[in-house]
């Protein structure tokens, strides 16, 4: 959702500030390993405000927000002697400050591109950066996102699009008994979207 509510009341510079918000929630599924079942569920949400600056054809933006993106496994049915009913993985709970800049450019009287790249100022990743795996991890994400809108009349479009959100990791173990010892890691994910837009 991205709403400008000066743009009801006027067309000057107070209708070019606006406000963000977005959740996704995956359907909750299960991860498998040695034919163990581990319930998984993520979700995300996201808020904040943006700027554009529209000229014409083109529409640059700049926008800046708070989210929490989370992904988490839980363990695999009740524990039973000999049998190790945890995921042997840490669950993420990322909490950021996101910082992104974009544009949507009219390319055609039919066709609108929309564009936007996005660091995420990651200062809290949940389990995987807590005491009992790696306490002095360095976590920082990006996203980016690409849109293809195919106008039709009375400002409705078809939105087709994708996005790569990215977590990469500096672990930091430190001697001389860290819980565990890696060097780094990536989390990633890729989005595919198909939508009906309304712009007022």
């Amino acid at each position: 959702l991205q709403w400008y509510p000066g743009a009801h009341f006027t067309s000057g510079v107070g209708a070019q500030f606006g406000i963000d918000f977005e959740y996704k929630r995956l359907f909750d599924f299960d991860s498998v390993r040695d034919d163990l079942k581990f319930p998984t569920s993520s979700q995300e949400f996201d808020i904040g405000a943006r700027w554009r600056y529209p000229t014409g054809r083109w529409e640059p933006f700049l926008a800046a927000g708070y989210g929490v993106h989370s992904f988490e496994i839980g363990l695999a049915g009740p524990p039973q002697p000999d049998l190790d009913n945890t995921p042997l993985f840490p669950s993420v709970k990322y909490r950021y400050d996101r910082f992104a800049g974009g544009f949507r450019v009219k390319a055609a009287s039919v066709l609108a591109i929309m564009a936007s790249v996005a660091y995420r100022w990651v200062f809290d990743a949940g389990g995987i950066d807590s005491g009992v795996w790696f306490p002095n991890a360095d976590v920082a994400g990006m996203d980016a996102n690409l849109v293809f809108g195919f106008i039709l009349p009375k400002g409705f479009e078809i939105r087709l699009g994708g996005e790569y959100r990215r977590y990469w990791y500096d672990l930091n173990p430190v001697p001389p008994n860290p819980p565990y010892v890696a060097g780094g890691a990536l989390d990633q994910y890729w989005t595919g979207t198909l939508g009906l837009a309304w712009r007022y």
